[in-house]
């Protein structure tokens, strides 16, 4: 039993170095403006073994890893995330820990970061996340994270993979629900422990990306061949050519960014007709078309605001999001103009 399975029971470990790690690490190194020195936000790192393994796959590519930003969600693995940090050194020059839960530290931390990082990863992180609004403020945070052109490399579970276990191992991914290409479900490791696992259609995940101002350059399967050999569930996914993950890779365009603002709010109102105005804390006034669920924005909320503009449709479009102090996330998007 490795030490990922003897943690967690998910035996990931060994998919992740034999099938995602590869994969990632030659897209990586395809970028044909790739520097010898990167910087690197991992966001949903686990216990930063995976990011051990891609970071020393990168460094025998002749790649310094001079800043690593490691962002985790689950409080309960921090002690082995730290332990990973700082018994099984990372190779970077610097690395930073954030604890994802509180977004108002995310966010202090990107002001203080923001635009550093020449590559962000977000690996097996989406399926787990239940609410659309939580999944794009996260991946909105990786945008601002990026530098212009910076590049956003995603690993999911691919939605045939869940299919596939739905109807051949109902034991393994329990389905719970279908919704618009959504999949809801139990996901059951081989060894012990479940999780809930929310698969959104990729069709849906490219178009959220596009919305937050990421320009889409590839998508590509993540099949069990080179592993088939290890369980006969590997074995007939290779044989059926039913992927297990994929990979997809964006790039930040900052020319699709027009605006962002944000603060914790101090009052809200109607103003006009379908348009409201928000003051904050600090005095700062703006104002903005209606959303759904603005009358339900307290004082003490916090509203993200991020504008961007898709040339291939002549539409601007108003990302928003709203956070509470329990770090519940609404959040949705208009269109403000139409060319």
């Amino acid at each position: 039993m490795n030490r990922i399975e003897a943690k967690t029971g998910q035996s990931i470990d060994f998919v992740k170095a034999s099938l995602i790690n590869p994969e990632l690490v030659e897209s990586i190194l395809e970028l044909p403006e790739l520097k010898r020195k990167l910087s690197i936000i991992d966001i949903g790192s686990g216990d930063a073994t995976s990011s051990q393994d891609l970071l020393n796959s990168l460094i025998s590519a002749d790649r310094r890893i001079k800043n690593l930003a490691l962002v985790e969600v689950d409080i309960n693995i921090f002690p082995e995330l730290v332990g990973t940090v700082t018994t099984e050194p990372i190779n970077s020059l610097s690395t930073q820990i954030i604890q994802a839960e509180k977004r108002d530290l995310v966010a202090e931390f990107l002001m203080q970061f923001e635009e550093k990082y020449d590559l962000a990863l977000s690996q097996l992180v989406l399926n787990q996340i239940k609410s659309d609004s939580e999944a794009s403020y996260l991946m909105y945070l990786a945008y601002r994270a990026l530098k212009p052109n910076g590049n956003l490399f995603i690993v999911n579970l691919h939605p045939n993979y869940l299919q596939y276990l739905a109807h051949n191992e109902p034991n393994k991914f329990k389905l719970a629900d279908v919704t618009n290409g959504r999949m809801v479900g139990t996901y059951n490791f081989d060894t012990s422990g479940s999780a809930q696992v929310y698969s959104r259609s990729i069709e849906s995940q490219v178009a959220m990306l596009l919305e937050l101002g990421f320009d889409f350059v590839k998508i590509m399967p993540i099949t069990t061949e080179a592993i088939a050999d290890q369980k006969p569930r590997y074995g007939n996914l290779a044989e059926k050519g039913v992927p297990m993950f994929y990979l997809m890779q964006l790039r930040k365009n900052a020319d699709n960014f027009i605006s962002s603002t944000s603060g914790v709010v101090q009052k809200i109102k109607p103003y006009k007709e379908q348009w409201i105005v928000v003051t904050f804390m600090d005095g700062d006034e703006i104002k903005v078309p209606r959303f759904t669920d603005w009358e339900k924005v307290n004082n003490g909320d916090s509203l993200i605001l991020q504008e961007t503009y898709r040339r291939e449709i002549g539409t601007s479009l108003l990302n928003y999001w709203v956070v509470n102090p329990d770090e519940e996330v609404i959040g949705g998007q208009l269109i403000v103009q139409t060319k």
